[in-house]
């Protein structure tokens, strides 16, 4: 037993040398520290049934164990688990107290020491680790230590300590076995420096633990280059990275540069945009002071137009007023001429009150009867015989009343023809037109036909409107100076029969034809329900689709030709059906007509002038080779044209097969 001090608590206590080689025990700790200790840094025996572990009377013998390995090298190894390390200051105060003089022993101890010898020989028969768990002995109280400061200046685990603890006790505790069985732990006589420092015995443990340092060194080493050069490798990356990040903020800059180039440019252009916005709005401030000087005059011209139309009224609705003097008729002034047709179209609204009426007309007023058809002045009591002139064709049946009252009434326009000279004639063009000579052509089937009834139109809106647009045509030539080229009829066939040049003067109802506009008769096929609408409102080119020369109106000089078109389920075929057929003879103006040598197929205008200003009148196709035309040759002669007004149903033919 020894005197040694606990490094856990730094106090003095009396420690047994045998527990100091225990590799799981810290021999440092007073007992009071070591029952705290935790439980991993307790030793993990075997099982005590091992033979290795049961022949503790062996190892003073020098035998060998189980596994070929002696006892006192087994005892002396090195330890396999961890123990506890001892810090800087913890050796400090073990070398201090090492060089300390040894404290004698007294004779009581020594005597406790025999006896605990004897007591140790009993015991090492019973177990294997017996003899190294000696008694308890008594030891003089050591002297109290000073506490020692403690140095923070070096780390508790600098290369000093880099050494496990084992050494340090190792080197002033050795084996010294006696010759038999009790073997026992003494301490030598250099025990006070040889934990320091083995001895010459000792040279080849040092070697070995310096092997082992200089191993931990170069795996520290190798970790640290590993180390190193993972940082260098994440230094690296960084770069990369921080390269990397760079050229982005360096594009981010560009970008960025050129948005602040955008956005001066988008700043220019929002200036120059309210610069010119400033313009335009002065623009339009003299704009609109320039309409309001239009609006001005605009009401002025209304005001002088209400004024002069009654002057124009007449020549509008067609129908003027006259007056006898002197055995002559005599036409009123354009004033009086409006105020007499107003009167007189209330007249026909109802007779029993309105049927006189005061005109005042170039400052004379005059009391006008419409049942007595006379007028008379008012200061002079002088009366005169008056009448009213509609402007439509001498031929013409209905009366004034009837024609100003018409308005929607179909049956008034239809005036039945029962002159006989009249009905041969109009059965002559059925059969006689076209080719009628050709037995072989479907055209034969005309040589059949009857004539069931014969109607003259007699729409006077419809008349006037004809007759207005005749005279537009008639400016048009004028303004701009187009000389009308007449167009050849009955080119259908090589041998001419005549029929339609006589009509131009038979069937024109008492009103010359008009050559300064190239006005003809001419012929076109429909069904029963579309003579009803082309009577009622004209002719509409809107309704034509898929024409070979233009969506118009199409004509023609041989009744063989609208035959194909008078038949529904044979539409543009010369069939032979039974029903009834529709032909209309109407009075076409053609103008300057354009003669088509190829198709136009989709065009809803005639083509414009060459050399002259406007369009043509119309299409005229004569027959002959037409280039993009179905056939080889066009047959027969046909006439186009692209205004509803540029015609008038003169006539509406009933006929069969």
């Amino acid at each position: 037993m020894v005197g040694l001090s606990c490094f856990a608590c730094m106090r003095a206590r009396r420690t047994s040398v045998l527990w100091l080689p225990s590799p799981f025990r810290n021999p440092w700790l007073c007992k009071s520290r070591r029952r705290s200790t935790k439980s991993w840094m307790r030793p993990r025996l075997k099982h005590r049934d091992d033979p290795a572990e049961v022949k503790p009377a062996e190892a003073s013998r020098g035998t060998k164990r189980s596994d070929g390995q002696s006892w006192e090298a087994y005892l002396l190894a090195p330890p396999k688990w961890p123990r506890f390390a001892m810090t800087a200051p913890m050796k400090t105060a073990f070398r201090e107290r090492m060089a300390r003089p040894r404290l004698q022993e007294t004779r009581d101890s020594r005597q406790d020491r025999s006896d605990s010898r004897d007591s140790r020989d009993s015991t090492d028969r019973l177990h294997p680790r017996a003899a190294f768990h000696p008694p308890k002995a008594a030891f003089r109280a050591p002297e109290p230590i000073p506490p020692i400061p403690r140095d923070d200046s070096r780390d508790s685990r600098d290369s000093n300590d880099s050494r496990d603890s084992r050494e340090d006790w190792y080197g002033w505790l050795q084996w010294s076995g006696h010759k038999g069985a009790d073997a026992s732990w003494h301490r030598s006589k250099d025990s006070a420096t040889a934990w320091q420092r083995p001895g010459k015995s000792s040279a080849g443990g040092e070697t070995t633990w310096a092997l082992k340092e200089l191993a931990e060194v170069r795996k520290k080493l190798v970790a640290t280059e590993e180390a190193l050069c993972q940082e260098k490798s994440l230094r690296a990356n960084l770069q990369e990275k921080q390269d990397v990040e760079e050229k982005q903020v360096q594009k981010l800059q560009a970008s960025w540069q050129e948005q602040q180039e955008q956005l001066a440019l988008l700043k220019d252009a929002e200036a120059s945009w309210r610069q010119q916005q400033c313009l335009a709005d002065e623009k339009l401030k003299q704009l609109q002071a320039q309409l309001n000087d239009e609006n001005v005059r605009r009401i002025h011209a209304e005001e002088q137009l209400e004024k002069l139309r009654p002057l124009t009224s007449s020549v509008n609705h067609g129908a003027f007023w006259q007056y006898e003097l002197d055995g002559c008729w005599h036409a009123f002034t354009p004033e009086g001429s409006e105020q007499m047709h107003r009167a007189y179209v209330e007249y026909l609204a109802d007779g029993q009150k309105c049927c006189t009426a005061t005109i005042v007309a170039g400052g004379v007023a005059r009391l006008v009867d419409f049942r007595r058809m006379t007028q008379q002045h008012t200061i002079t009591k002088k009366v005169r015989n008056i009448r009213i002139r509609m402007g439509v064709p001498a031929q013409w049946e209905s009366s004034p009343a009837v024609l100003l009252t018409q308005s929607d009434n179909l049956e008034s326009c239809y005036v039945e023809v029962k002159d006989r000279p009249m009905l041969e004639w109009i059965r002559v063009i059925l059969v006689k037109t076209g080719h009628f000579r050709d037995w072989s052509s479907p055209c034969f089937c005309m040589q059949k036909a009857e004539v069931k009834s014969v109607h003259r139109i007699e729409n006077f809106r419809l008349w006037h409107r004809y007759q207005t647009r005749l005279a537009a045509m008639r400016e048009d030539h004028t303004k701009y100076n187009v000389s009308v080229q007449h167009a050849d009829l009955e080119l259908d066939f090589s041998i001419h029969s005549g029929v339609m040049t006589f009509s131009q003067s038979y069937l024109n109802c008492g009103e010359t034809m008009a050559s300064d506009v190239q006005e003809k008769i001419l012929l076109h096929g429909t069904s029963w329900e579309n003579a009803d609408a082309i009577v009622m409102d004209g002719f509409d080119h809107r309704t034509c689709a898929r024409g070979m020369y233009g969506d118009g109106v199409y004509f023609a000089g041989a009744a063989c030709k609208c035959h194909q078109y008078t038949c529904q389920t044979h539409s543009g075929k010369a069939c032979s059906c039974k029903h009834e057929r529709t032909l209309i003879i109407a009075r076409v103006a053609l103008g300057d007509a354009f003669h088509a040598s190829q198709t136009r197929k989709g065009e809803r205008r005639p083509p414009k002038r060459d050399g002259a200003t406007g369009t043509h009148g119309s299409v005229v196709v004569n027959p002959g080779r037409i280039h993009g035309h179905h056939n080889p040759n066009q047959i027969h002669q046909e006439f186009v044209i692209f205004d509803r007004e540029q015609a008038y149903p003169a006539f509406v033919v009933q006929y069969v097969l």
